[in-house]
């Protein structure tokens, strides 16, 4: 008896990766990817910036556990507070400043291409019109 040669399966038939899973997503990973962007949601991705938020969180545990003893010295502690309030105001605004910049390039190019397209258009049009 002839063996039966394995039909072949097209691509709209079978999953993207045969040899291990048949395309379906493996439960683990899809756990894994859902926690990880649950803990992403409210994190700050500037180092520079979730670093000051991070002292500013300790420092206001910090006073928090004092309880309702005396500040050993307010005018330090006050001076602290503003230094790390600087520190955060610098490095929301260069973050700000990124941000304007990236939006700004994007702008541009999106002009160019936008200029490249009518300029392409205008040919087109000037070919199709009948010769007046």
């Amino acid at each position: 008896a002839m063996d039966k040669a394995p039909q072949f399966v097209g691509v709209q038939e079978k999953g993207r990766r045969p040899a291990f899973d048949e395309g379906h997503q493996d439960p683990y990973s899809k756990q894994k990817m859902r926690e990880k962007a649950e803990r992403e949601r409210g994190r700050v991705r500037n180092p520079r910036l979730r670093k000051a938020l991070e002292t500013l969180k300790a420092l206001e545990v910090s006073h928090s556990g004092a309880g309702g003893r005396a500040a050993s010295d307010p005018a330090a502690e006050a001076a602290a507070e503003e230094k790390l309030m600087r520190l955060v105001r610098t490095a929301s605004e260069r973050v700000q400043a990124r941000c304007q910049r990236k939006v700004q390039s994007m702008h541009e190019g999106f002009l160019r291409k936008q200029g490249e397209l009518s300029a392409r258009l205008q040919g087109r049009v000037r070919r199709l019109q009948p010769g007046f």
